[in-house]
C-alpha cells in the first residue's frame, strides 16, 4: 500500500467525522476539557523513556495475530516504570485503529497519550484532543 492511498483513506475518514461534528463544535467541546498531561515532562522524568505503541495491524506486516495482547497493552504500559507515554494508532483501514481504542486507553492510564495518525488539517488536531490525546505526531511529508 502506498502513502497516497493511505492519505486518501485518512481524508475520507476525516470527511466522515466532519459530517457529524463541525470544527466549530469541536473547538467548543475541547475548551472545557481538563489540561493535557505534560508529554515532554513525562519523557524527561526518566533517564531513558519509552513511548509504547498500540496498533492492530500494519500495511507491511498485516494483522497482529494476538488481539488479546493489543487489547490489553495499555494495562501493561500503565504499570511499566519505563513507559513514559503511549502512542495509539487511530487510522482504521490500514492500521486497525479506532478513536474508541484511544478513548479506552485514556480511561485506563494517567500517562500521556500520543495520537498517531496521518493528520493533515486543523480539524484532526482538535479531534485528537477531543478523543483524549495529549499530543499528536505530525509528519512533515503529510
Amino acid at each position: 500500500m502506498d502513502l497516497q492511498t493511505i492519505l486518501a483513506e485518512v481524508r475520507n475518514e476525516s470527511e466522515q467525522r466532519k459530517k457529524t461534528t463541525s470544527l466549530k463544535s469541536l473547538k467548543h467541546k475541547v475548551k472545557d476539557l481538563p489540561p493535557t498531561l505534560g508529554f515532554e515532562k513525562h519523557i524527561r522524568e526518566q533517564p531513558f523513556s519509552i513511548i509504547a505503541e498500540i496498533k492492530s495491524k500494519s500495511p507491511s506486516m498485516g494483522p497482529i495475530t494476538n488481539e488479546k495482547t493489543v487489547n490489553e497493552a495499555h494495562l501493561i504500559y500503565q504499570r511499566s516504570p519505563i513507559v513514559s507515554a503511549i502512542s495509539v494508532l487511530t487510522q482504521c483501514t490500514q492500521f486497525g485503529g479506532t478513536e474508541a481504542r484511544l478513548r479506552l486507553v485514556r480511561r485506563h492510564t494517567r500517562k500521556p497519550i500520543l495520537r498517531k495518525d496521518f493528520l493533515s488539517d486543523e480539524y484532526e488536531i482538535y479531534f485528537s484532543r477531543y478523543i483524549g490525546a495529549d499530543a499528536v505526531l505530525l509528519m512533515a511529508n503529510v
